[in-house]
């Protein structure tokens, strides 16, 4: 099976090769475009590449919304385009010249393109608008009811997969779109069925549907696995990385328990099992891709001691500069932030400790009045807080000599994670991490559903808005200097 696949991926290399412009003066790609009610005052085009997205470009809108940018590329292939709080996908080719029209007050529903590029990208548009809800509204309402409808729930996603597919095939029609495209679309489709599939074991660690037909699960498991007989595939689609770097290795993890229970307890010999298994039945490319994205993930969470005990699967199996190279960068990247000190200018304030267990949150927020206040909650382990962090720090140094105080309120259970966290961000600051005695009431009295969340007061004490816009945003700053000027 997999030698097979080694002589169709040589072949797949030369004929894929065809998206790529030969001419110097189109290995590029033209982006303009205008954005109604723009979220930033920016707009940042990634380009999807192995082992890591590419940012290629960061330009600014204009007093209009106009932006333009032109980027070199030398193949055809995935990118997004993002304005810091929302994002589309893009499939770009050398020599494009693309238009973009978006409302972003109604993203996905509003975007337009025009030019040379356009068919297939308001193809894109139209089919995210179309299927992307598909796991999350009606699917998952449905899915409820897995405990005695699981050939029911099966018949839903080979008939979504179906209505996908005649979907691509109908207007293929009558665009024509070029191979690659084609078969990146293809690839997504036919690896979105497993990560549906791959439902069916969340919950808990077990079965989702305790009471249903073995033979069922253990077909749903043979067909995840039957992944690896995929021709082609296109390597940067969503659904098939996603296949790859959890849905495969999820379904193996249950196999090698139910042969070998102990396994669970040994952390050490379950990986060597499992990467044993996945170099049986997947290329070593894709092998060291997935180790990669595993190591990656490790690394986003700071979590070192995982990543050395996967070194010794990195020193077996990834021989390929490509992969080994950031892998060794990750190893040092995570190290010497570990290694940093709470920044000089950070004052931790933890509710939990007993000397200020009797604080309450009305306390803190009085203690600031006469200044106009902008609370941060968030926590060591939400990725979209640490993602405006940076925002939240230029933001901050804009105020620095003015009645503004930034407050970052850590919903952190784990007070060591929480300490840990400023260390390697290097968050400047004021903090304070909620306590048992005061958690209950202040996500109560804030509504808190979800975090990162963003609370401003005036310099009377009085809340100015709740859920107020993310650091990022430029009407954030907009609403600090109004206060500020009253």
């Amino acid at each position: 099976m997999k030698y097979y696949k080694y002589l169709v991926i040589i072949i797949f290399i030369i004929i894929a090769n065809s998206c790529i412009d030969q001419s110097k003066e189109n290995k590029r790609v033209f982006l303009s475009g205008r954005i109604e009610n723009p979220n930033t005052d920016f707009i940042i085009l990634s380009i999807k590449s192995i082992p890591v997205d590419m940012v290629y470009d960061t330009v600014f809108l204009n007093e209009s919304g106009v932006f333009k940018m032109l980027v070199p590329i030398d193949e055809c292939g995935p990118a997004w385009l993002s304005d810091g709080k929302e994002s589309t996908q893009l499939y770009l080719y050398p020599g494009d010249s693309i238009h973009i029209v978006l409302n972003a007050s109604e993203f996905d529903e509003s975007i337009l393109y025009t030019g040379d590029g356009a068919a297939r990208n308001n193809f894109l548009a139209q089919y995210y608008l179309k299927f992307n809800d598909f796991g999350k509204g009606d699917f998952i309402d449905f899915f409820m009811l897995r405990d005695t409808a699981i050939q029911a729930y099966m018949d839903v996603i080979y008939q979504d997969e179906k209505t996908r597919k005649n979907y691509l095939e109908q207007n293929h029609l009558i665009n024509d779109y070029p191979t690659e495209f084609i078969e990146f679309m293809k690839t997504g489709i036919h690896f979105n069925r497993m990560e549906y599939f791959i439902y069916l074991f969340y919950n808990g660690g077990s079965l989702a549907a305790p009471n249903a037909d073995p033979q069922l699960i253990s077909q749903v498991k043979e067909q995840i696995i039957s992944g690896v007989d995929y021709i082609d595939p296109d390597y940067l689609a969503p659904g098939y990385q996603w296949w790859l770097y959890a849905t495969l290795p999820h379904v193996l993890t249950m196999n090698i328990i139910e042969e070998d229970e102990d396994l669970k307890t040994n952390s050490k010999k379950f990986d060597s099992v499992l990467f044993g298994k996945l170099a049986e039945i997947i290329t070593p490319y894709e092998l060291q891709l997935a180790i990669y994205s595993l190591m990656r993930d490790y690394s986003l969470s700071f979590d070192l001691e995982s990543m050395e005990q996967l070194n010794p699967i990195v020193s077996k199996y990834v021989d390929d500069p490509t992969f080994r190279e950031p892998i060794d960068s990750l190893f040092t990247t995570v190290s010497e932030k570990l290694k940093q000190t709470i920044p000089e200018d950070a004052e931790l304030y933890d509710l939990d400790n007993p000397e200020l267990s009797n604080i309450t949150f009305e306390d803190i927020l009085e203690s600031y009045q006469g200044k106009v206040i902008y609370l941060d909650f968030w926590a060591s382990w939400c990725g979209p807080c640490k993602g405006e962090m940076p925002y939240s720090a230029d933001l901050s140094n804009q105020f620095i000599d003015e009645d503004v105080t930034f407050l970052y309120v850590s919903t952190d259970r784990d007070s060591v994670a929480w300490k840990e966290m400023i260390k390697i961000m290097q968050i400047e600051g004021i903090h304070y991490r909620l306590g048992e005695n005061t958690r209950e009431d202040v996500f109560e009295r804030f509504g808190i559903e979800f975090i990162p969340h963003y609370v401003l007061f005036d310099q009377d004490g009085n809340m100015v808005k709740n859920n107020m816009t993310r650091p990022s945003e430029t009407e954030t700053e907009i609403q600090i200097r109004e206060l500020i000027q009253k």
